[in-house]
């Protein structure tokens, strides 16, 4: 075992240790996912544990899980993402990656029972990240189709916000993966899979974009912001062109929403009422689907998701 992996080791022990402590015998397994998991990590990269609560949480662990995640991001030297999820949960989690690249740590392994959900299933699934990822990235509480630039004044767009190109490969990969989900109802299982099956199974004019972006961000950078100058302008170049690629993805995560909205099923279009008052589309298309999928009594959950989607459209026309 060399050096750095007995680092990884380490901290992976002093986490574990910190959770016991602050949650003694409830959890079931500690899971290593993204690039450490499968041997691919550098320098810049995040280490990712799973943490799998037994059951379902407890009243005010969510809560606390976030206040110990705080304590140990400060003193962890790389930079952790501490995912909480709990048995209850875990079939609704990422289960193509905890099946297929997670390496169990401590704990008892839990995934016997998993399966890896239907592709129908999964695109629903994965798509609720980039909403998120795109959210987060601009500081914002929702995504609004169309998007901007995270700080369209900086000279990468905001994409360097934590100083490396973290965020870029990021926002790239993910919508990425979900294109080859709702264009070729295809897996991804990891982010470094994104380019190849985005090439195989989409094969658009994006197919450049998103190869570059991976192999000079990811591979040749490994993360960092080069410092030689015609380095500089290629990462710019990339930079300008993601806001592009990111709506491309929204607008069509839109045509994907507004055809469960038209279904007589009012499982899809409850998921959708759902995702579009998370990710907003202030058009009168999106208006008027969620009125027609509205259900004459709007104190149900279909109802009830309904008119929050319509409010959050009403907010955003109303400050737009």
């Amino acid at each position: 075992m060399d050096a750095a992996s007995r680092g990884v080791d380490d901290l992976l022990r002093g986490v574990v240790g910190l959770v016991e402590a602050a949650f003694p015998r409830r959890v079931r397994a500690y899971y290593l996912t993204g690039s450490y998991a499968d041997a691919t990590a550098v320098e810049a990269s995040d280490l990712d544990l799973t943490v799998v609560f037994r059951g379902r949480f407890l009243a005010g662990e969510a809560a606390r899980f976030r206040e110990l995640r705080v304590h140990c991001q400060a003193l962890c030297p790389v930079e952790l993402g501490l995912h909480p999820t709990s048995e209850e949960l875990l079939p609704q989690d990422d289960v193509l990656h905890l099946t297929t690249v997670a390496r169990l740590v401590h704990g008892e392994d839990v995934r016997g029972g998993l399966t890896v959900p239907d592709v129908a299933e999964y695109t629903r699934l994965v798509t609720r990240a980039p909403a998120r990822f795109l959210a987060e990235l601009r500081g914002l509480p929702r995504v609004v189709f169309p998007l901007a630039y995270p700080d369209a004044a900086g000279e990468f767009y905001g994409y360097d916000r934590d100083g490396t190109t973290k965020e870029l490969v990021l926002a790239t990969m993910w919508a990425a993966t979900c294109l080859v989900a709702l264009e070729a109802g295809q897996y991804v299982a990891r982010k470094g899979d994104a380019p190849g099956q985005y090439r195989r199974h989409v094969g658009d004019a994006w197919t450049p974009f998103v190869e570059e972006v991976y192999g000079r961000c990811r591979t040749a950078w490994r993360y960092r912001i080069p410092a030689a100058a015609a380095d500089r302008r290629a990462l710019r170049d990339l930079c300008g062109r993601t806001l592009a690629f990111e709506n491309h993805y929204l607008a069509a995560y839109r045509a994907y929403l507004l055809a469960h909205l038209r279904q007589e099923r009012d499982d899809g279009r409850l998921f959708a009422a759902e995702r579009l008052a998370q990710v907003v589309y202030p058009d009168a298309e999106v208006q008027s689907g969620l009125r027609a999928a509205r259900p004459g009594a709007r104190d149900g959950a279909l109802g009830q998701a309904t008119e929050r989607a319509l409010r959050e459209i009403k907010a955003v026309r109303r400050s737009g």
